[in-house]
């Protein structure tokens, strides 16, 4: 059987509106050795998947909350057509509450996949004839909570040459020892069980290179043996959501593409060293507890640098430090070395307490395709640092910024157009800013919406006619702003939401004054929850 041809017979296990992400698919190919694993061939990958979409067989059908990941599912109608081949019994799709299932299964069989509803542990009877099993994919589709608890002992003493094992959303609570009997094994999925631990033989499992614990609510920690899977590619879980620590040594998975987060401790072996050699993680990645790297030089042997392939990164802080000059010192040093790969695209800090930022965050060298920049309960910093050189930045958001008392020219920058791609700019718990300054008519040629909200102490803003493109405008919680009167809504202005700014209030209350007809214009005007409307209805009676 041609290569191609299997591939496309793989799709045939996947049951009826059952919906998955790409990556599952390409994932599944490479566990059975369908495809290379080499970094070249993603091209070839993809291809081949994207051949399938385009020939019906894969539908797109929506979009994965909160992941943003676009979901797929098999066109049953469509697959039948690669169905009609002499070798079509390797692959079988039923249901296991079928009674006669073992009579429709050849012993040869090597790829099956199970629809499990109202069955029992009775059904892993019915796999010991199995022997040449590589790939084995149990799909729970019903509302009712599956009845399987447990996977049985001696299963894989049968089952060794499994290379896929896919039990997710089963209700097992514990995973036998014996999975280290299953050598050959390179998928296992446990995701959304309620498995609380691995076995430490999970370390046998030498040629594992993808291993998925997502949504197992009830996991607190991996087996420290973890460690000696050099192959392994994709950890996939919620480290910062399930798991306290890590296991010991990390660094020696050098090879690990998917790890969200990495959790830094005082014990030698979980330090930010631990990722110097981590170099081919890529995607969405965080670390957390900085707070426990003692310098910048400890900072810098993380190498972050060199992690060419990450393209989002959390740098965050579990709490900010005390006001003790030493500490913020010390955290603007190793916020310093940690000096991102320029291919990074969104970049989140949070949780800071240095004075200032290092100089690389406004560098558009360095920064030259960041698109999102967040920075949030950086409560000590008093200067933003200089963002409006970056070419691409699209999303900004500033919160909890509490000792910051201006925006001004530091802030744009020294271009001729300050911010020349930002569409979104959230500007949220400043509670010392009193002034926003230096910007030019130039600046912010396409931001969209502007959101300033609990800035207690905010007198004035720029005029808002600069702002060409705006279209929502949300002013909240900023009770003395008074800049009104000395400004004009930019015309192309759709949304205004205005909330405790009793200046703005009273001035709309005035009849027949000029304030209104500065937002006549706008379709959609909201203060303090009513809508304009129906307050010139409550003006006219004043």
């Amino acid at each position: 059987m041609e290569k191609e041809e299997e591939m496309w017979l793989f799709c045939t296990l996947f049951p009826e509106q059952h919906k998955f992400e790409k990556d599952t698919l390409i994932n599944f190919w490479m566990a059975r050795g369908l495809i290379e694993n080499d970094d070249y061939k993603k091209l070839i990958r993809d291809s081949y998947f994207d051949a399938l979409v385009a020939e019906g067989c894969i539908e797109l059908t929506n979009k994965c909350f909160p992941s943003g990941e676009s979901m797929y599912k098999v066109n049953a109608e469509k697959m039948k057509s690669f169905t009609k081949t002499g070798r079509v019994k390797l692959y079988h799709q039923g249901n296991a509450s079928d009674p006669h299932l073992t009579d429709n299964i050849p012993t040869n069989l090597e790829n099956l996949s199970l629809v499990c509803q109202d069955i029992d542990q009775s059904i892993f009877d019915q796999f010991k004839q199995l022997k040449n099993l590589k790939s084995l994919l149990l799909f729970h589709q019903t509302s009712k909570a599956s009845k399987i608890i447990r996977i049985p002992y001696k299963i894989f003493y049968n089952l060794k040459h499994l290379q896929v094992l896919d039990l997710s959303e089963i209700c097992i609570e514990n995973l036998p020892s014996t999975i280290g009997e299953a050598k050959e094994l390179r998928y296992l999925d446990l995701s959304y069980s309620l498995i609380e631990l691995l076995p430490e033989t999970i370390d046998c499992l030498k040629n594992l290179v993808t291993l998925k614990l997502k949504g197992c609510v009830r996991l607190y920690r991996l087996p420290e043996g973890i460690v000696k899977l050099t192959a392994l590619r994709h950890l996939d879980l919620n480290v910062l959501g399930q798991l306290s620590f890590l296991p010991k040594n990390m660094g020696k998975l050098t090879s690990l593409e998917t790890l969200s987060a990495f959790l830094i401790d005082n014990g030698e072996d979980r330090r930010i060293s631990q990722l110097k050699n981590m170099n081919n993680l890529q995607g969405s990645f965080c670390i957390s507890n900085l707070e426990r790297v003692s310098s910048g030089m400890e900072a810098k042997d993380a190498a972050l640098i060199e992690k060419a392939n990450i393209k989002k990164l959390e740098l965050r802080w579990s709490m900010p430090r005390l006001t003790e000059s030493k500490e913020q010192l010390r955290d603007y040093e190793v916020l310093e070395q940690l000096h991102p790969p320029s291919s990074l695209e969104d970049l989140e800090i949070s949780g800071y307490s240095g004075l200032k930022f290092p100089d690389w965050i406004g560098d558009y060298k360095v920064l030259h395709l960041i698109v999102n920049i967040t920075l949030v309960t950086c409560v000590y910093t008093m200067l933003l640092p200089s963002l409006g050189e970056l070419p691409f930045l699209r999303n900004l958001h500033l919160i909890d910024m509490k000792r910051v008392k201006s925006i001004d020219a530091e802030f744009r920058g020294d271009v001729n157009i300050a911010f020349p791609a930002l569409e979104r700019l959230t500007i949220v718990g400043m509670s010392r800013l009193e002034t926003w300054t230096d910007v030019k008519e130039v600046d912010f040629p396409r931001l969209c919406k502007l959101v300033i909200e609990h800035c207690p102490k905010l007198i004035a803003l720029p005029s808002l006619s600069y702002f060409h493109s705006l279209k929502q405008l949300e002013i909240s919680q900023c009770p003395k702003l008074s800049s009104w009167s000395k400004t004009s809504f930019p015309s192309s202005l759709k949304m205004l939401i205005v909330e405790n700014c009793p200046s703005f209030k009273r001035r709309f209350r005035k009849p027949n004054n000029k304030d209104q007809m500065k937002i006549m214009h706008v379709h959609n005007v909201w203060i303090d929850h009513e809508e304009t409307a129906n307050l010139n209805a409550a003006t006219q009676v004043l």
